[in-house]
Formats: C-alpha cells, sequence, structure tokens
C-alpha cells in the first residue's frame, strides 16, 4: 500500500480584516408583510464580509493553494487547530491612562471562523483547537488578523 505524503506545514493567512462582534451582527426587523420578527445583517458584517472577499481577490492563488492542502489534511482524518492574532493599534486599545479599553475578541473570533472557512471552503466545525490574542503595535497601519492554521490530530 502506498503511503501519501501529506505536507503539515502552518498556513498562514494574513491581512485580514478585524471582524465585528457577534454582539453586533444582525438587527431584527419586523416584517411589512408578514408581521413577523426577522434579522437583517448590520452594516458592519456586510463591509466585514465585502473586505474578505477582496482579502481573496487580491491573492486567489494563495487561497486557491492553502484550500488544497486543507484537502489532503482532512482527507487524512487530519483537522485543524486555529490561532488567531489580532494586530491592535495601541492607540485605539489603551487609554491615555495606559489602561486597556474594552475590546472583547472572543465576541469576534464567530465572525472570524465563520469568514475564514468561507475563504478556505472548509466547514469551522473542524476547528478543533481555538487560540486568541491581541498584540499592540505603534504602527499606523491597518488593525488587523493574521491566523496560522495547524493540523490537529484527534485520538478516536
Amino acid at each position: 500500500m502506498n503511503k501519501i505524503e501529506v505536507d503539515l506545514s502552518p498556513i498562514w493567512v494574513t491581512g485580514l480584516p478585524i471582524p465585528p462582534s457577534s454582539n453586533g451582527q444582525y438587527k431584527p426587523f419586523k416584517s411589512k408583510h408578514t408581521g413577523k420578527l426577522s434579522f437583517k445583517a448590520t452594516p458592519e458584517l456586510e463591509a466585514y464580509k465585502r473586505n474578505l472577499d477582496l482579502c481573496f481577490y487580491k491573492n486567489p492563488g494563495l487561497f486557491l493553494s492553502n484550500i488544497k492542502k486543507l484537502e489532503s489534511w482532512l482527507a487524512n482524518g487530519i483537522y485543524l487547530e486555529v490561532k488567531a492574532t489580532f494586530f491592535l493599534n495601541v492607540k485605539t486599545m489603551l487609554t491615555q491612562k495606559g489602561e486597556p479599553k474594552r475590546m472583547d475578541v472572543s465576541n469576534k473570533l464567530k465572525s472570524l471562523h465563520d469568514g475564514l472557512a468561507k475563504l478556505l471552503q472548509v466547514d469551522d466545525s473542524l476547528f478543533f483547537k481555538i487560540s486568541a490574542e491581541k498584540r499592540l503595535t505603534h504602527s499606523n497601519e491597518v488593525e488587523s488578523v493574521v491566523v496560522e492554521i495547524n493540523p490537529y490530530f484527534i485520538e478516536t
């Protein structure tokens, strides 16, 4: 039986936009026709989705090669570990007294995972290990998220 070689090196996805909080992704509204309560995506969520699409269109080759790598992992029973690093400007994250402002990264993870799953054409239920951190920068660059995806082996 031939053994299949699988590239287990990390997948890096850089320059992703900061996602909106899950607390404010959808707004409730009452349908004029049915009177039923429904939910509509907020402008922030719509803008985030457009910015994610731009990430793909700026570098489709990178995403397509990563999709192939992920497919080989999944075909071999390998799941995913997702590490997200939020690069945030110190001026927007700290008060003048140097105290942290409120910005709950955990509320942003669901939007990030949904967007990442769409970009890489995988189901986010395959993300078996998840971590996130904030890193403060003094740079004037746009705030962004860098994601490292590693193979994750589960014992059955």
